[in-house]
């Protein structure tokens, strides 16, 4: 039973990833005769599964807010440590 994927993932038919396999191994077969770098990259960048620009976006959005969040509970913490540290050095 295949395992249910959302509904942004989109997933390969085996046919299309033979394909991509069997060119992939002529690319290597061919990399003493291109040599390019360049050319090399572009041809693997045409190979990846890129993400639809709005999940792009979203998991960036998701990412910021996690950061910020994260940003702002740590410098609570600093704050509240450093009032604490404070209040206890000066009872001495």
């Amino acid at each position: 039973m295949a395992s249910a994927a959302s509904q942004d993932d989109e997933v390969l038919p085996t046919d299309e990833i033979a394909k991509l396999a069997a060119l992939r191994r002529q690319q290597q077969a061919n990399f003493a005769q291109d040599s390019n770098i360049v050319q090399g990259a572009l041809e693997e960048a045409q190979l990846i599964t890129w993400p639809r620009p709005q999940k792009a976006a979203l998991d960036t959005v998701l990412v910021l807010f996690i950061v910020a969040g994260s940003g702002a509970l740590l410098f609570g913490m600093n704050v509240l440590l450093a009032e604490l540290s404070e209040w206890w050095y000066h009872l001495a």
